[in-house]
């Protein structure tokens, strides 16, 4: 099991668009992803259980998987949020 935290930089938090993306790049995956943010864990290749967490502004998320691919897949999705994806409204 691999996971790492990362902090939400868009003013909205985790809105439509972020999650579709979020959910897109954990789909690449064959591990089983997870966010977990306030105690509430969610798989990260479902749309609504993801914009269910309602994630705030400055939120520290942490992104765990577990299989085959844990690895790639949690350094994929922190950096996508690191690099700007966090940003997009």
């Amino acid at each position: 099991m691999v996971r790492d935290r990362v902090k939400i930089s868009n003013k909205l938090g985790i809105p439509a668009q972020l999650a579709a993306k979020l959910v897109d790049k954990a789909i690449e995956y064959n591990s089983d992803i997870k966010i977990i943010y306030n105690d509430q864990e969610v798989n990260a290749k479902d749309m609504m259980e993801v914009m269910g967490l309602e994630v705030n502004q400055e939120a520290e998320i942490l992104v765990r998987a577990d299989g085959q691919d844990e690895s790639k897949a949690v350094k994929s999705i922190v950096g996508m949020v690191e690099e700007g994806a966090g940003d997009l409204m």
